[in-house]
């Protein structure tokens, strides 16, 4: 027996930002060497923190500067760029 599906909408909810797996600060050469050294992959970082894989790979060829988005995540993990600070609402 199914049951009835719900008529009312969730909006979809918003990727918290992750903690980082690579200490802060690093360059994406220094990130990709960390990556080698500790037998990690991108695409097992890509499921683990459910960001695209090219957002990584981007990062880690220079070709993306992680301003926003996925990129900006991905950049968060890589220890490329530090992890936001909450700021308390007065």
């Amino acid at each position: 027996m199914k049951k009835p599906q719900s008529t009312t909408h969730k909006a979809p909810r918003r990727k918290p930002d992750p903690k980082p797996v690579i200490p802060y600060p690093q360059t994406p050469e220094t990130a990709l060497n960390h990556i080698r050294l500790n037998g990690l992959c991108v695409s097992e970082l890509s499921r683990r923190f459910q960001i695209q894989r090219y957002a990584f790979v981007d990062l880690l060829r220079g070709q993306a500067k992680g301003y926003r988005g996925d990129s900006h995540r991905a950049a968060i993990v890589l220890g490329l760029k530090p992890a936001p600070v909450s700021q308390p609402t007065p």
